[in-house]
């Protein structure tokens, strides 16, 4: 039948007749090489260059990044950037690959640009929009984006520990982040299709174009075998403190909906996109009031005296519930509710440690 007619590949139980973009990917894959890692000529302009500025932006991003947990490195350079396979030196010069132009988003053609695509949708369908956004820019600059718009079209609720109550997403963000993260950095960028985040009212999914790398299975891939179909990207990604090691992302996303004590997400592979869609919970679940039913409307007022009072209560007794506190204030355990969100917005009420094993104290004044 040809290789065009006659080559097929196996999604699931069935096989498909491959179609051009894929045809072209195994052609690269037989060459033990990636699409992230060619030249990419479409990057130079007319005069044969390519552009400094952004090349010297992304080499500070990267370095940005790789500072962020406060561990000093060396400077980001064209050297670092070819080390990682982002350039190729050829002739002495140095060439960018297709990770430079992903990266960076800085393709001559808008083809070739990706963006993630979110959208807010009434109901359970996409007849009614309430809200859209493309985010743009690198695509580090992406992720971050995208989890922002997941994060504020989701509930959030008050998960009371001791007589403090804690912002509590009804999903975990840990895992919604990974998923997006896993989205934009392992997806086919063959295709000119966009990553593509919709939020419903019972769902969120997370869509990403191409199925999974050819040889992986999905049930290998909640195991944790790693076959990156962009291991230049990946490996940036891993230098920023972006990703973890490869492999663990979806295993991430499914321990974080566990611990979460949430749903398990679904992952649906089809033989052009991977879909992963989070179930959202109603408003009560997992022992989670929402700020909408604790923070109702009263007649208690939050001045600077009873904030005052509040904190030398949580001075002289650590131990006092809300119950307490609201009968020593004589106000409702709601406002006492209120009283510790809004003292935490302030900074008088700190966090210290990890979000399990952590513990609220009252921060030392300034002298």
């Amino acid at each position: 039948m040809g290789k065009e007619n006659g080559t097929f590949i196996r999604v699931g139980a069935t096989s498909r007749p491959a179609d051009a973009v894929t045809l072209r990917e195994l052609e690269i894959i037989g060459s033990r090489l990636s699409y992230d890692g060619l030249q990419s000529r479409s990057l130079l302009g007319n005069d044969g260059q390519y552009n400094d500025e952004i090349t010297q932006k992304l080499c500070n991003d990267i370095h940005r990044f790789m500072e962020k947990d406060g561990t000093p490195c060396p400077a980001v350079t064209k050297e670092t950037l070819e080390s990682f396979g982002v350039l190729k030196r050829v002739n002495d010069d140095f060439v960018p690959t297709n990770a430079y132009g992903i990266l960076t988003n800085s393709f001559l053609t808008e083809y070739d640009c990706s963006i993630v695509r979110c959208a807010c949708f009434k109901g359970t369908d996409k007849a009614v929009f309430l809200d859209k956004r493309d985010c743009e820019g690198p695509i580090y600059d992406q992720i971050d984006q995208a989890f922002q718009f997941i994060l504020k079209h989701i509930n959030l609720g008050m998960k009371i520990e001791g007589i403090l109550g804690l912002d509590h997403y009804e999903l975990p963000p840990e895992a919604l982040r990974e998923a997006v993260i896993n989205a934009i950095v392992h997806r086919n960028y063959m295709f000119y299709e966009h990553v593509q985040i919709a939020v419903y009212d019972d769902r969120v999914e997370i869509v990403s174009p191409g199925s999974l790398p050819h040889g992986i299975t999905l049930e290998q891939a909640l195991n944790g075998t790693s076959c990156p179909r962009n291991p230049v990207i990946a490996k940036v990604f891993q230098r920023m403190n972006i990703m973890e090691e490869w492999g663990s992302g979806l295993r991430r996303i499914q321990i974080g909906c566990r611990e979460y004590k949430v749903d398990q997400p679904e992952f649906i592979v089809s033989n052009i996109d991977f879909k992963i869609i989070f179930r959202r919970n109603s408003k009560k679940s997992a022992g989670i009031d929402t700020l909408d039913d604790t923070l109702e409307p009263e007649n208690d007022t939050l001045d600077d005296t009873l904030e005052d009072q509040f904190i030398q209560i949580l001075k002289d007794i650590p131990t006092a519930d809300q119950t307490i506190v609201a009968g020593k204030l004589g106000v409702s355990v709601s406002t006492v509710k209120r009283l510790s969100k809004t003292l935490r917005e302030k900074g008088i009420l700190v966090r210290t440690g990890g979000k399990r094993f952590g513990k609220w104290r009252i921060a030392e004044k300034d002298k």
